[in-house]
């Protein structure tokens, strides 16, 4: 957006928030194809993904938009590790979503753990049933690992706000993790 210039940048927005809703039904559609529905049926359910409240009325603000995105693209991708076995578009699309929005990541973790716990047990049952939940693990933490650079800053500015913890404190400092005079270099 900014190779265009600030005279630009204004409408540049209008055709990025276009381009939010054809792939946040491109990737819903695509993940419906992995639960090999009916191609209207995909259709039309992308269609209502695409344009739903929502992304009408918070995709307004760019990262709200985004964040929804890229959530369905995670599933896509999370379909594609489990049915077909390629961790590797997993780990890319958690990662975006982790340095796009580390609070959505941690919302989405939330659905995303309950989902992938009943997705599995219907396609496979119980059966290594923990050694899917410890590749799972090990997938976050390398996603994570790939934007570290950027959300560990993002966690103690978290963690550093009177909204959350009641009171300014910062997470370095109580954990000790480093020492005092290097946290200004990742606040």
């Amino acid at each position: 957006l900014f190779i265009l210039g600030k005279e630009k940048f204004v409408y540049a927005l209008v055709y990025l928030a276009i381009l939010k809703h054809i792939l946040a039904g491109v990737f819903f559609y695509k993940f419906l194809t992995m639960y090999k529905f009916d191609n209207d049926a995909k259709l039309i359910a992308s269609l209502y993904f695409s344009f739903c409240g929502f992304m009408l009325v918070w995709g307004q603000h760019y990262h709200f938009a985004s964040a929804v995105v890229l959530s369905i693209f995670v599933l896509w991708m999370f379909e594609r590790w489990l049915q077909d076995k390629k961790y590797l578009g997993f780990t890319a699309s958690l990662s975006l979503l982790m340095a796009l929005d580390i609070y959505a990541t941690y919302k989405f973790t939330i659905f995303l753990v309950i989902y992938a716990l009943f997705r599995y047990i219907y396609l496979y049952g119980t059966k290594n049933i923990f050694l899917f939940i410890f590749k799972s693990i090990g997938l976050y933490i390398l996603s994570f690992l790939l934007v570290a650079i950027i959300a560990l800053p993002t966690i103690a500015n978290i963690f550093s706000s009177p909204r959350v913890s009641g009171s300014a404190f910062s997470i370095f400092t109580i954990f000790k993790l480093i020492p005092d005079y290097l946290e200004t270099l990742f606040v």
